[in-house]
């Protein structure tokens, strides 16, 4: 859009030839109170260069000039600026040429016998143009955004699933596909059939407070997919809302958490084997403080682990007398290791 047609003043390329009906056409619009800017040619040399250097919101035309006419100035500038509206001016045009125009592109036809036409003829126009400008901003943005969506849900790790208030599925993200080992699901596949059945019902039972309440909630559960292969999900379910504050869809966002599970299961079985052994067998951080406490430990010493967490190992087993461990704890920082015989005290 010009930037006069921006604070309400519609810049107007004008192509006539005849004085008179140039003013009659600017004193009109001064007194139906359009504010009017025109740039005023007369042969097609002088359309051209218009066209090509300036900038306008409506083009007005003449049907019928000595070396030119509208239906041709049509043509030129419906093939520069389409968007932009054309409104032909005559006092000789008949019905078929009229629609001939309009079909051309033109946006209306005024007689110049019927001059009042002209004011409304053009508000209407400029008010159409700058609709569809809008609709079209509008929806480029909406495209800009959701492209950047798009790149976002194809570049992202976590899993992403779309669902209607059934659990249907609308969307699934690549990376959730990926997981599936699949291309494409169906849309409106039951997402709660790929859940282990053990985990099913309460997984359902989240989703469907999410659905009532409209609050997001977490939860854990697992997948079942082909050939038995299990992955343990950290998720939450998230709504979608209409203007109206409807609930429309929810959102799961999820996290694949298999490995860590394995691991914490590994560790748990490790901590397993050692509380069995009957030696005493101690963890501390670089500070000396105690972070893990087997059973063994226990029995010889006496506390339990939760009373020697967090506590520096070498002031409960040697209380004031730190100082012999201080060899020890110099070879194991150069070499790794140390083995040899301490003198230590038990909880009594």
């Amino acid at each position: 859009m010009a930037k006069s047609a921006e604070k309400n003043q519609v810049r107007i390329l004008y192509l006539e030839d005849s004085p008179a009906d140039r003013e009659l056409v600017e004193e009109l619009m001064r007194s139906e109170g359009l504010a009017s800017e025109f740039i005023m040619v007369e042969t097609r040399a002088e359309f051209q260069h218009a066209l090509d250097d300036e900038k306008f919101d409506l083009i007005l035309s003449d049907y019928s000039l000595p070396s030119f006419d509208g239906l041709s100035a049509l043509k030129m500038s419906r093939d520069r600026f389409p968007e932009i509206p054309f409104i032909l001016l005559s006092g000789v045009m008949g019905e078929e040429r009229a629609i001939e125009s309009l079909k051309g592109g033109a946006t209306d036809y005024v007689l110049k016998q019927r001059i009042e036409r002209l004011v409304p003829s053009v508000r209407r126009a400029v008010h159409e143009m700058l609709e569809r400008r809008r609709r079209r901003e509008a929806e480029q943005r909406l495209q800009a955004s959701e492209e950047q969506l798009r790149q976002i849900t194809d570049n992202v790790s976590d899993l992403i699933v779309q669902l209607d208030k059934g659990g249907g599925r609308q969307y699934t993200s690549p990376s959730y596909l990926r997981l599936l080992d699949e291309s494409v699901v169906e849309p409106g596949s039951d997402f709660f059939a790929e859940v282990h059945p053990d985990d099913r019902m309460e997984a359902r039972a989240v989703f469907d407070e999410t659905v009532r309440t409209g609050v997001g909630c977490r939860c854990e559960f697992r997948l079942k997919l082909g050939q038995g292969e299990t992955h343990h999900l950290e998720a939450q379910f998230n709504v979608v809302c209409n203007g109206n504050g409807s609930v429309t869809s929810i959102i799961l966002l999820a996290r694949d958490i298999t490995e860590r599970r394995h691991s914490e299961e590994q560790l748990h079985a490790q901590a397993a084997l050692l509380d069995k052994a009957r030696d005493a067998i101690t963890v501390c951080d670089m500070n000396d403080e105690i972070v893990y406490w087997n059973k063994g430990a226990e029995v010889i010493y006496g506390w339990k682990a939760s009373e020697a967490a967090g506590r520096n190992i070498h002031e409960l087993l040697h209380g004031k007398d730190q100082a012999v461990t201080e060899d020890p704890r110099q070879v194991v920082r150069i070499n790794g290791e140390w083995q040899g015989n301490l003198r230590q005290q038990t909880r009594d």
